[in-house]
């Protein structure tokens, strides 16, 4: 495999994609606007330990948090909640948890009608029966 070589492009690319608010066209079109890097130049950068390498180094000196570091974190302490048996927190782990992986409950709106049907729960001796 050939030595990777730094240059400007792929410099200014590492530290946008470091930043995380940019998807990899963006980041592409950000780093030279004369000369445009595809989205495909970008994931073969990405697949260089040299380069990855750096945009990891910056993720860590900017402080930010990647999306599997998160729900590494969330899984550990509805771990150690549950091993301490404090379920409320636990489940406000897993509330997060499902959060950030999109599982949350959505809102489904439609047109037409829905047949709703009644039913009905006779008890005996709830006061209803007739007396003799």
């Amino acid at each position: 495999m050939s030595q990777f070589k730094w240059d400007s492009r792929k410099i200014r690319a590492a530290e946008l994609l470091a930043e995380g608010d940019l998807t990899q066209e963006e980041v592409g079109l950000s780093c030279d606007e004369s000369n445009p890097v595809t989205r495909f130049s970008i994931i073969r950068w990405l697949e260089c330990p040299e380069f990855s390498k750096r945009v990891d180094e910056l993720v860590e000196e900017t402080g930010l948090a990647r999306k599997s570091e998160v729900i590494k974190l969330c899984k550990k302490q509805v771990r150690d909640r549950l091993n301490n048996d404090d379920k409320d927190s636990a489940l406000d782990w897993l509330k997060q948890l499902s959060k950030i992986q999109g599982w949350e409950k959505q809102e489904v709106k439609h047109s037409g009608s829905v047949e709703v049907q009644t039913v009905q729960i006779y008890i005996p001796d709830n006061g209803r029966d007739p007396k003799d």
